[in-house]
């Protein structure tokens, strides 16, 4: 979920004043990937239900934000992920590319 654009035009500053937790994470495919978790208006914490030395899978429950919306920023190592064409596509026209939990944003380059 993004920021709600009103948000983003008022007084109230939704990317500094917000709760955010960064978690890394070691993929054999993808290298070291940190996801940002930012909690934005109305969210009141960040849940992660996993620690340091789980091991996850695609598609397992890390954690989740209580009450309200969110979004989470993911950082690659340079080279390790060829984005999809339509993300890539998308992100130069300035355009918001709808992703579901599950959907692909990638591959890994080697």
């Amino acid at each position: 979920m993004q920021v709600n654009p009103m948000a983003i035009r008022s007084a109230i500053d939704v990317y500094g004043e917000n709760t955010r937790v960064v978690s890394p994470t070691l993929s054999p495919a993808f290298g070291e990937v940190f996801q940002c978790w930012i909690g934005a208006m109305m969210v009141g914490s960040i849940i992660q239900e996993v620690h340091e030395g789980d091991a996850v899978r695609r598609g397992d429950p890390v954690g989740y934000f209580a009450f309200g919306g969110s979004t989470i920023v993911a950082l690659f190592e340079p080279g390790k992920v060829r984005f999809d064409e339509d993300l890539v596509n998308n992100s130069k026209a300035s355009l918001e590319t709808l992703i579901r939990m599950g959907s692909r944003i990638g591959r890994a380059t080697a």
